[in-house]
């Protein structure tokens, strides 16, 4: 992220690529550097489904508007991931740090390569590499030979309760890590993160609990109406 275009590597079905997006009023625009065109379906959609493009913002709002003012920050989507294995990876890697700490200890993993190293790469690494705790490291390690085994599936069909179960089941993974990686891996769009402490705080604000019902089935937007409104 420049502070305009949001650029990543893209590992697709028949060849590696790369995508620069920027964001306007109205629309995204997208520009894509394939080495094989068969990938240009699988990135469109792909791409389409990390920014969610498909939502329903009237709906989520018209749900949303009595307890948020979602008309503050109009359209907002919950975005999923590209890479959903990545996300997960990194989402046990922001466990108890800052965002700026998680950032840094995920670029260390994919220093010397195009892309965030695999799940079974990852699998396979020593502790010792990751500049964390000793009980962390060994979680993200895990999940890694979960997920590269077929233990944990991430598919975008993959059963949402299912897959909270294998995450929990992950030593070290705990409700909030689980329950993130439903939402910005596999896009569920009822996911509610009342333990989150910037949600917690932008709830407790308006007096509002972190956990209201009213906002099904929309939650996951609520939870990121919560977090804009927090920063």
């Amino acid at each position: 992220w420049d502070g305009t275009t949001f650029s990543r590597n893209l590992r697709l079905p028949h060849a590696d690529g790369r995508a620069s997006i920027t964001a306007h009023d109205d629309h995204c625009r997208v520009e894509l550097q394939l080495s094989d065109l068969r990938d240009l379906a699988p990135a469109v959609s792909r791409l389409r489904r990390m920014l969610d493009l498909d939502a329903d913002p009237v709906a989520v709002a018209d749900t949303l508007r009595a307890t948020l003012p979602v008309d503050r920050i109009p359209g907002l989507r919950s975005p999923a991931a590209f890479d959903p294995a990545e996300t997960a990876i990194r989402a046990v890697l922001g466990q108890q740090v800052s965002v700026a700490a998680a950032c840094t200890a995920a670029g260390r993993l994919a220093v010397g390569g195009p892309h965030f190293p695999s799940s079974a790469q990852i699998a396979q690494m020593d502790s010792a590499v990751f500049a964390m705790p000793r009980r962390r490291a060994a979680t993200v390690i895990e999940l890694a030979a979960r997920l590269a085994d077929g233990t944990v599936v991430l598919d975008p069909g993959s059963d949402w309760d299912e897959v909270e179960r294998s995450l929990l089941e992950v030593p070290g993974i705990g409700p909030w890590t689980a329950k993130y990686i439903r939402m910005r891996a596999l896009g569920d769009p009822d996911v509610s993160l009342p333990s989150d402490l910037g949600i917690a705080k932008a709830a407790r604000a308006r007096g509002l609990d972190a956990d209201d019902l009213r906002w099904k089935p929309w939650r996951s937007y609520a939870m990121h109406y919560l977090w804009n409104l927090e920063n």
